[in-house]
């Protein structure tokens, strides 16, 4: 489905959201505003900012007004600069790419992230393209600090000598070097600023999976934003799990330090994400054809989003659990609707919680994981089971499965010769030895096999 059907399908009513957020922008005219969306991982973030982007595409009032620039934090953490990373995703404007600001921006970008003094020097005299008026303070400077007369270009030729480089090196110490930076970070400001005047437009970007990238470079992203781009007509949507971010910068600065307020002071309007229905999502997903207590189970597993999806795509896909019932023999009463839930629990078991399914289809459960697994068990099926049960006649209600009944069945099929008849609850019985093949692998513990 792609992201205009999303947007008119509208299925958690976002695009009110998504107006009154622009209604914030707006009120603040020419001022640089940043706004933090909160919300855990796989929630729709991502799909959130694409509606928000197709809003403005759309809206012939706002499109002559906006660029929109989307930059993938956690597709660029492997870069060493998020500046230049930024940079490249500005120029997927057009307008922008083919601009002189482009190419000053970017130069200036590449010398502002040189760190070693001597490294800067080289950077600054071999490429960057500088206005008059800064490169006059910038001779000047040069004049004072090394000999009468010096200037950009007599330096250039000068350092073509290597022993010449070394010599003037010395000279740009830490101190000396940052003067000169901070007259280049004030011209990488004007040209912003020139460039939104040129076009007339504002710039508004969208920052996406700050929380799942290095912590490093999520801090150095931060950073440029706040001191390189709080600029007139720049504004900034950041999209966060902050609970996730603030432990992962928490790595970086320790465990005693207030990540949370440390983020928060780069956040003018911080809100959340609202809230989803999952069970509208799930009933979506799957077009209304669900069974009933998969969809129950769905729920008390509580996955997010993204992994409702998932799941859901496969069970359409194949669509096997009914065929993997139809072929085991025996089946009386309630028989089916137990194979049901445990085959679901154990498919869901394999999503929520890999680890354990993995051990328990190696059998080589620990005890500890066998009562861990019966409490899941017992706890999602009861959830299930209720609500299941809430719309139907009293006869033909399920038992809720207990605990022990759980760790009994756990042990059962961790178990090389698992009992023929195996009593679920009073009077439901299912015939585990029949659900174990020539191999000796047992058919309901490989139910993942057949979605």
């Amino acid at each position: 489905m792609n992201i205009e059907e999303i947007y008119n399908g509208d299925l958690f009513e976002r695009r009110r959201f998504i107006r009154t957020l622009m209604e914030y922008i707006q009120s603040y005219e020419n001022e640089c505003k940043v706004i933090s969306i909160h919300s855990p991982w796989g929630t729709g973030k991502t799909t959130f900012i694409e509606m928000w982007k197709h809003y403005i595409s759309i809206d012939q009032n706002l499109k002559d007004k906006y660029y929109t620039v989307y930059f993938n934090a956690w597709e660029n953490d492997d870069s060493k600069n998020p500046l230049i990373s930024i940079l490249i995703e500005l120029n997927e404007i057009p307008e922008f790419k083919n601009s002189s600001e482009s190419k000053i921006l970017t130069t200036a970008a590449s010398v502002l992230s040189t760190k070693a003094p001597k490294f800067f020097l080289k950077a600054l005299l071999g490429f960057f393209p500088l206005d008059s008026e800064i490169k006059t303070e910038i001779n000047k400077f040069f004049s004072s600090l090394i000999e009468e007369g010096m200037t950009l270009d007599t330096l250039k030729e000068a350092f073509k000598n290597q022993s010449e480089l070394e010599k003037y090196s010395e000279k740009f110490n830490d101190f000396n070097t940052e003067i000169i930076r901070k007259k280049i970070k004030k011209l990488f400001i004007q040209t912003l600023q020139q460039f939104q005047q040129k076009t007339n437009k504002k710039i508004l970007f969208f920052i996406d999976e700050l929380d799942r990238c290095r912590p490093t470079f999520a801090i150095e992203t931060l950073e440029t934003i706040k001191h390189l781009f709080s600029v007139e007509n720049y504004n900034f949507i950041l999209a966060w799990d902050l609970e996730q971010l603030s432990y992962s910068i928490g790595t970086v600065y320790g465990s005693n330090m207030d990540t949370g307020g440390y983020l928060r002071r780069f956040v003018d309007l911080e809100c959340s994400l609202p809230k989803t229905d999952k069970e509208k999502y799930i009933r979506y997903l799957v077009g209304g054809n669900i069974h009933d207590l998969l969809g129950n189970l769905l729920k008390a597993f509580d996955f997010s989003l993204r992994d409702l999806e998932k799941i859901v795509n496969v069970i359409k896909i194949t669509n096997r659990f009914d065929y993997f019932t139809s072929n085991i023999r025996y089946l009386r009463g309630n028989q089916t609707n137990y194979l049901f839930i445990i085959g679901y629990l154990l498919f869901l078991l394999k999503y929520k919680y890999p680890v354990l399914y993995i051990k328990l289809k190696n059998k080589t459960l620990t005890t500890d994981d066998k009562i861990e697994i019966s409490q899941i068990l017992e706890e999602k099926s009861r959830f299930a089971l209720n609500l299941y049960n809430l719309f139907r006649n009293e006869s033909l209600q399920l038992i809720p499965i207990s605990k022990e009944t759980f760790l009994d069945l756990t042990t059962e099929l961790i178990s090389k010769c698992p009992s023929k008849e195996f009593e679920i609850s009073s009077g439901t019985k299912i015939d585990l030895a029949n659900m174990v093949d020539s191999n000796g692998v047992n058919k309901l513990l490989d139910i993942s096999l057949y979605f």
